[in-house]
This record gives structure tokens, sequence and C-alpha cells, in this order.
């Protein structure tokens, strides 16, 4: 309990140090989260969608924009099916040292959950 009172007196600064330092939003950082437990180097957006039950659709086609142009992966439209979306040339490493850079800032804040 105490660590979720003390993330969320510092949320704001920290999401804040974290969008001036690599350009995310949170949003983006959950993103780039599952992708990173799918552990994959080509993803079916339809599949990370179910994984982010409770994002809406705009948000999470908003987030891949931004992360496609932070170059963490590239997309594409299925060429049999139109309507799917694939995300391929995933930097897993990328991705991995994102993840340990918000994890250093937590830390830094003294956040652990």
């Amino acid at each position: 309990m105490k660590g979720i009172i003390q993330y969320e007196l510092h949320r704001k600064d920290v999401l804040n140090q974290i969008h001036d330092k690599k350009k995310l939003k949170k949003i983006d950082i959950i993103t780039l989260f599952y992708i990173n437990e799918m552990n994959a180097t080509k993803i079916y957006v339809r599949r990370l969608r179910k994984l982010m039950y409770n994002t809406s659709s705009s948000e999470i086609a908003s987030s891949l924009k931004n992360l496609e142009s932070l170059g963490y992966f590239k997309k594409k439209r299925d060429v049999q099916d139109e309507r799917k979306i694939i995300l391929f040339d995933i930097d897993l490493e990328a991705i991995r040292d994102t993840l340990d850079f918000i994890e250093e800032t937590l830390d830094e804040k003294d956040l652990k959950f």
C-alpha cells in the first residue's frame, strides 16, 4: 500500500522525467512493457490489443505511431488481410534499455511495488 501511495505522490514528476528524456507517455511505456513481455520480433497488433484489454484502440494506435517514429519497430499491413497490422523489426534491446531506464528512474525516487 505504501508503494502505491508513494508512486501516486511522485507519478507526475516521474512521467515528466521519462517524457523529457525518452519522449514517452504513460501509454507508450505500457505498450513497450507488453511488447517486451511478448519477446518476439514480429507481432500482430490484434494480439497486443488483447493483452492491453482496458486500453482504447485510439490510444494504442497513437502509441504505436509514436513508438514507430522513435525507432522501436516498423509496422505494415498484412498482405493477405489488409485489416491486420504487423509490428516487425522490433528492437527488443532498445525496448529493454528503455524499460531499464524507467526502472532506474523509479529507483531514484525510491518507488517500488
